[in-house]
C-alpha cells in the first residue's frame, strides 16, 4: 500500500447542485476541466523537472530529491482524479 500522500487528508470534493438560481451546469462544468487542464500542464511540467543523477552529486540526495518530487506529482495525479470525478458528477446535472 502506498505511503498516504496530503490530499489523503483533505475534506472530499462536494458536487454542487445545479439549479436555477445557481451557476450554469455548463460554466461549472468549463470552471473544472479548465482547473484539471493546469493540473495536468503542471504535471507535464513536474516530469519535465524530474531530478536528474548528473544534478546531485551524491546518490543518496538523488533518491531523497526523486522522492519527495514523486510524492509531489502523485498529489497532482490525485487532484486530477478528484477534478474529473467532480465534472462527472456536475455533467450528470446537465
Amino acid at each position: 500500500m502506498p505511503d498516504p500522500i496530503i490530499t489523503d487528508f483533505l475534506q472530499p470534493l462536494i458536487a454542487p447542485h445545479v439549479n436555477m438560481n445557481g451557476t450554469d451546469a455548463e460554466d461549472l462544468l468549463e470552471q473544472v476541466l479548465d482547473a484539471n487542464k493546469a493540473v495536468e500542464k503542471a504535471q507535464e511540467l513536474m516530469q519535465v523537472a524530474t531530478p536528474h543523477g548528473r544534478d546531485y552529486l551524491d546518490a543518496s540526495q538523488l533518491q531523497v530529491a526523486r522522492r519527495a518530487w514523486f510524492e509531489r506529482t502523485q498529489m497532482l495525479h490525485k487532484l486530477s482524479s478528484e477534478l474529473v470525478a467532480l465534472a462527472i458528477e456536475i455533467n450528470k446535472q446537465s
